[in-house]
């Protein structure tokens, strides 16, 4: 009985371990726009105006999509075209959130 006990007890304390997770947290959030940026601009919070097409493209499922990095919060977004006014919104962006603007 005690050897049995005993052996229940070792497989018992052999089974306890320890768990470590780590979660790895992104430290920047993203624009992305979605369809053709020919002619469209941004501006977010206010600050430098930036033209859509000069970022990183790539083409998803068919529709091209044009991606900024931006910084996590509360932000002023404002969309133009050709000069037309399109979006002026507030937004806001979760650390490794991806903020999806379609384009006309």
């Amino acid at each position: 009985m005690k050897r049995t006990l005993a052996m229940v007890a070792l497989l018992f304390l052999s089974a306890c371990g320890t768990y470590r997770a780590s979660t790895e947290v992104a430290e920047s959030a993203h624009l992305q726009f979605m369809g053709n940026p020919e002619g469209v601009v941004f501006v977010l919070d206010d600050n430098l105006q930036r033209i859509v097409s000069e970022g990183a493209s790539y083409d998803l499922n068919g529709i091209q999509a044009t991606r900024y990095t931006a910084q996590p919060g509360t932000h002023v977004l404002r969309v133009e075209k050709n000069g037309q006014l399109l979006i002026l919104k507030k937004i806001y962006l979760s650390s490794g959130d991806v903020y999806e603007v379609n384009l006309p």
